[in-house]
């Protein structure tokens, strides 16, 4: 029984240790966008105030939502 136990146990752990890297990246490319704003704004003349800025982001944020399950 101690034997079944650990070898679950082990068999969770490594399925953590290989999707922490996934959940990572995943989370630092949603991060990039805020990262690059000032660069974004600056190269793309229609999305030069605040308020486009949240536009853009804000659509982005929706179509991630919308196609992430899929």
């Amino acid at each position: 029984m101690t034997t079944a136990s650990s070898s679950v146990s082990r068999t969770a752990w490594l399925v953590v240790a290989l999707l922490w890297p996934v959940a990572l990246l995943n989370y630092l490319d949603r991060q990039m966008i805020a990262a690059m704003k000032i660069s974004v704004m600056g190269d793309i003349p229609d999305i030069a105030t605040e308020a486009n800025w949240g536009m853009m982001l804000g659509q982005f944020k929706w179509v991630y939502a919308i196609f992430s399950p899929i």
